[in-house]
């Protein structure tokens, strides 16, 4: 297996942050990176598997279920620590860098607890739950030596950066408009969802400072639908599809933005459409993945 030196890892980061070289901190060139995963659910595994593919070892898990912990340390030969409070994860001097892939709720606290320990990290998206605690999190983030990275990773995509290239060539035209879409069920693509709540799970602590409320399995397994531990479909996903199109149209940010909910079973709505004006041109989208747009001399499908 490929072994990820950690002055491979913090500059790719930190090229993806447009970070100066003085940032880096000095290292051996053969170091290798240890994780920590914080949150073991399906996206954490996932990155977990993905980061041990480089050559990354795995060090510690880290999650308030030990149903989830169970499932992910088993997918590992060697066996690694395993935490339900993430401090003392932190607190592990040959943990390297760590993957936040809690619920948005505690991506501010997990975040600042890991840079305050001068861990690296790479941080799902949405970067925040608010905000408010992305503002702090950026500030911290800045005060540290530590090299960030969010899971914004769709620009890593050879067809997007081909799509991204052919637009500012001029290949295509103007582009005029852009529409992109995405559709999914989290709790049906969650392999643990459809079985009961097997082990300890420390209720209180998935809370953390969201309201209290007596345990609901549905609020555990479905979190992204309430506003009380995530933003819902527009920042779970929306974050991939606004960064991918205002990247794609070389624009920061939208002129207007307007969106109408379809009703909801629960307290997000589950069905949005979202239209926006972009600075260069009309590239209107509608979340309902994928991609495509339209110029002055047709349509680009990446």
């Amino acid at each position: 297996m490929r072994r990820a030196s950690r002055r491979k890892f913090m500059a790719g980061g930190a090229a993806a942050l447009g970070l100066a070289p003085g940032h880096l901190r000095v290292m051996g060139a053969q170091d290798r990176i240890v994780l920590g995963i914080i949150g073991t659910g399906g996206r954490g595994v996932w990155l977990m598997t993905e980061a041990r593919r480089q050559g990354c070892a795995i060090g510690a898990l880290c999650d308030v279920s030990e149903m989830r912990l169970r499932w992910a340390a088993a997918q590992i030969e060697d066996r690694p620590r395993e935490y339900e409070d993430f401090d003392a994860l932190l607190a592990q001097e040959d943990i390297t860098a760590v993957i936040n892939a809690t619920p948005d709720h505690w991506h501010h606290d997990v975040f600042v607890a890991a840079v305050q320990a001068g861990k690296d990290i790479y941080t799902e998206k949405p970067f925040s739950h608010t905000i408010e605690e992305g503002a702090h999190m950026l500030a911290q983030a800045r005060a540290s030596k530590c090299v960030v990275q969010v899971g914004t990773h769709r620009r890593s995509g050879s067809h997007w950066v081909r799509a991204r290239d052919a637009i500012a060539a001029g290949a295509i035209g103007k582009l005029m408009w852009a529409r992109v879409f995405d559709t999914r069920s989290w709790v049906r693509e969650d392999p643990l969802a459809a079985r009961p709540v097997e082990g300890a799970l420390n209720w209180k602590k998935f809370l953390g400072k969201a309201p209290q409320r007596p345990f609901d399995p549905h609020r555990y397994w479905a979190w992204r639908w309430y506003w009380d531990y995530s933003g819902g479909l527009m920042t779970d996903l929306g974050s991939h599809q606004f960064d991918i199109i205002n990247w794609l149209a070389g624009t920061d940010a939208f002129t207007w933005a307007t969106c109408w909910p379809q009703p909801a079973q629960v307290v997000l709505p589950q069905v949005l459409h979202f239209v926006a004006r972009h600075i260069a041109g009309d590239p209107s989208r509608r979340i309902a993945g994928g991609a495509y747009g339209g110029s002055t001399r047709g349509r680009l499908y990446p």
